[in-house]
């Protein structure tokens, strides 16, 4: 498979986790607009991870049609997952820092979620500035539709 037929497959099941996040707000008490705050939060990792997803997955095919030379499209766009990531954690983090009920609930999903997101990170940052490649970049919407579909079992 080349990366470029991994990226299209990536964009399809981004948008076919964040279309099923219908399903999860008609479920039970959602229906009626009875969330409670760790639903919504799971929700809004569901929808912020896949459709970053899909977005990441979208660029670089995005910017190979522009005729840029492969090592710049990948460059390019681990750079955007960096600034995409960072924005990320540190969102989350804040989250989490100011509610103490979450960190004790959460535990294991958080460790993974950040201890993953680190190192997806790091790949980028070095595929950023040395390897120009592609599996970094796809390693990491692996990683990051990953725990977007745990978000949506979570919820279901």
């Amino acid at each position: 498979m080349t990366a470029e037929s991994l990226l299209i497959t990536y964009v399809q099941i981004g948008v076919a986790i964040s279309g099923f996040s219908g399903i999860v707000v008609s479920l039970g008490n959602r229906g009626r607009g009875e969330w409670s705050y760790r639903e919504r939060q799971l929700l809004y990792v569901l929808l912020g991870m896949s459709g970053g997803c899909t977005l990441l997955s979208a660029l670089p095919l995005v910017l190979a049609s522009t005729g840029l030379a492969e090592p710049t499209v990948w460059s390019a766009s681990s750079g955007c997952s960096v600034v995409w990531q960072l924005g990320l954690m540190v969102a989350r983090a804040r989250q989490v820092i100011r509610d103490a009920d979450m960190l004790a609930r959460e535990r294991w999903m958080l460790a993974a979620g950040f201890g993953g997101g680190v190192v997806c990170l790091a790949l980028q940052l070095v595929n950023c500035v040395w390897l120009g490649v592609a599996w970094p970049h796809l390693a990491t919407i692996t990683w990051h539709l990953a725990m977007s579909f745990i978000a949506f079992v979570r919820l279901v």
